[in-house]
């Protein structure tokens, strides 16, 4: 039983938990864990630096498309 999804740990920035159950798996598996997954890329993957734009009703009407989406949507709500 696993408590919570490593792939979900990552996004929240929790590495270190999510290796702790990825080791815990490989070792009730019988296979060698080598963590390869866990090293840095050099990129930033700080969850919070990812969502610093912050969106608007604006962008709703922004685009033709999504300006149609929108007022469909208003009219079938």
């Amino acid at each position: 039983c696993v408590p919570e999804s490593p792939r979900w740990l990552l996004t929240k920035g929790r590495v270190k938990q999510a290796e702790a159950i990825l080791k815990n798996a490989a070792r009730i598996n019988g296979i060698t864990y080598h963590g390869a997954i866990f090293q840095t890329t050099g990129r930033n993957t700080d969850p919070v630096d990812r969502n610093q734009h912050t969106h608007s009703y604006l962008d709703l009407i922004i685009t033709p498309n999504i300006r149609n989406i929108t007022i469909i949507s208003f009219f079938m709500w």
